[in-house]
């Protein structure tokens, strides 16, 4: 009669954890920058949302509105007549999302039809290596995905 056992060696043990720790060492830089992208991309929803928000408003009510960006704040005002009334509260990117607009304080201005005064306007943001933009053309659209040189 034989006497066999079943299971694991100690060495067969230890070469799949030494496998494991090898590959984990690999992934862990990648997974390191996981939460610095997520924060760059809610950060960028936010804005993308705000200026959105402007566009409509400037052409619902045919009047102007203002999106400004003063430091790592933005906000969203509409005219109504002589006044300027806030659309949204306003939002503080480094606060939040732990990101900085790198761009100067700004405004933009859309018109009655939903279009800009510039040329272009680009909004530049980041969070420690990470850098981003936003391009607004003249004509109100929204570019989320980089400004094209």
């Amino acid at each position: 009669m034989r006497n066999t056992r079943r299971g694991f060696t100690l060495v067969e043990i230890l070469t799949v954890l030494v496998i494991m720790g090898v590959v984990m060492m690999m992934a862990l830089p990648k997974m390191g920058n996981m939460n610095d992208r997520n924060q760059m991309r809610s950060a960028k929803d936010g804005i993308s949302s705000r200026l959105a928000a402007a566009r409509a408003a400037a052409i619902a009510t045919g009047r102007q509105a203002f999106f400004y960006s003063e430091g790592d704040s933005i906000r969203v005002t509409a005219s109504n007549g002589s006044t300027q009334v806030a659309k949204g509260n306003t939002l503080n990117l480094k606060r939040q999302f732990g990101v900085s607009v790198s761009s100067p304080t700004f405004s933009i201005m859309f018109d009655g039809r939903g279009m800009t005064t510039g040329a272009r306007n680009v909004i530049k943001f980041g969070r420690n290596a990470l850098a981003d933009s936003i391009c607004i053309s003249a004509i109100g659209l929204i570019n989320r995905h980089g400004c094209a040189q």
